[in-house]
């Protein structure tokens, strides 16, 4: 009887064990499975915090880069700004006093260099005015906020006009001159 109880203690002991060693097993694993979940989650924590401080050093950079951008844009006309830009000449003539005639108006590539960026914007117009007038829309023209390349000038004396005793000679003003535009 004594072996037995012996038996059965050292089964019961064996069975407690081994329910122990099982439990400890699956708690050991599941420490593990969760400390590998928890160790991803930590990396993708990371990587979204570097994603989040390249993004506000992008942005920093962009707003630092803004004032630039738009001094560019002032000296670059605009992609589809060429009819403003036309009537803005228009405008310096009637200021200037002036009578101008838009000639030509063409889009060309920029001369020795390919660019998906920029464009050249040709403009060719004859103005008739006084001496004066006419300089001063020149200068006006000169004096754009833009990249404006002149191509040729000339200034030819057109009539004199009588008005009241003295003569007022007109002037004719031909210019063809370039400016960059964004495409």
């Amino acid at each position: 009887m004594i072996l037995k109880s012996t038996i059965k203690k050292i089964i019961g002991f064996s069975i407690l064990l081994l329910i122990l060693v099982l439990s400890y097993y699956f708690f050991v694993i599941n420490i593990l499975n969760n400390g590998n979940e928890i160790y991803t989650i930590s990396q993708s924590i990371k990587e979204q915090k570097a994603k989040e401080s390249q993004l506000v050093s992008i942005q920093q950079n962009l707003s630092k880069s803004k004032t630039g951008i738009n001094n560019l844009q002032n000296f670059v006309l605009v992609s589809g700004g060429e009819v403003g830009f036309i009537k803005t000449i228009e405008g310096l003539a009637v200021s200037s006093n002036v009578k101008a005639q838009i000639k030509t108006a063409k889009i060309e590539p920029v001369t020795g260099k390919e660019t998906v960026v920029v464009e050249n914007f040709k403009v060719g117009l004859d103005a008739i005015g006084k001496w004066s007038d006419v300089i001063y829309f020149l200068t006006l023209i000169e004096n754009l906020p833009y990249k404006i390349q002149i191509v040729s000038v000339s200034l030819d004396k057109f009539s004199d006009n009588a008005v009241t005793t003295s003569k007022i000679s007109q002037w004719l003003l031909s210019i063809e001159f370039s400016v960059v535009k964004f495409k």
